[in-house]
């Protein structure tokens, strides 16, 4: 009875040895011998099965990992812009709200005929120009965004706006440098935010 419990003891620590060596060992067929030594002449019978299902277990163990999953956002800059920042969205919307009347905002392939539409600007005071040139970038990366067709000329966009402030027919190119200092402006996508 002694020697029986001994043996099982054994066996059960064989066992148990095998399946945490095996998550450590490329497969399980370098244990196995040593599993049949260690269960010869007892009375318990390790079928062929649970080696091989201890041998998988041990696999999947191994290829677990080790913790969850980060959630650390990627340092990397987006390839598109996500949006328009919200300060600028804010004073679009202060421009408006004390009076200062939207004026729509173009980009166009340099030579070409068609104008896209991109958005609007608006500023205190109605300095249009000053406000297009300050947006200048921010519209023409959107442009991009909102056109695809247009991501191949990014170099060679050229900005411009409505003279009437809401026509499509009446587009005046951005030229020159106006005064830009001092000037409170704001640019509102003509796409989604």
């Amino acid at each position: 009875s002694r020697t029986t419990m001994v043996r099982l003891v054994s066996a059960v620590l064989a066992v148990a040895t095998i399946g945490c060596a095996a998550a450590f060992a490329p497969s399980l067929s370098a244990f196995q011998p040593a599993l049949h030594s260690s269960l010869a002449g007892s009375s318990i019978c390790v079928p062929a099965q649970s080696v091989r299902s201890t041998e998988h277990s041990a696999c999947k163990l191994r290829m677990a990992g080790f913790g969850k999953p980060s959630n650390a956002k990627s340092t990397k800059a987006p390839k598109k812009i996500m949006g328009i920042a919200k300060k600028i969205l804010f004073d679009f919307q202060d421009c408006v709200k004390t009076g200062s009347k939207p004026y729509k905002v173009f980009a166009r392939v340099q030579g070409e005929e068609k104008w896209y539409n991109c958005g609007e600007v608006a500023s205190k005071g109605d300095v249009t120009e000053a406000a297009a040139r300050i947006h200048k970038r921010l519209i023409l990366e959107y442009a991009c965004d909102l056109y695809p067709n247009l991501k191949q000329f990014s170099k060679k966009l050229e900005l411009g706006y409505s003279q009437s402030g809401d026509k499509d027919d009446d587009v005046v190119v951005l030229a020159g440098k106006p005064e830009t200092e001092g000037v409170v402006c704001g640019f509102k996508t003509a796409g989604p935010v």
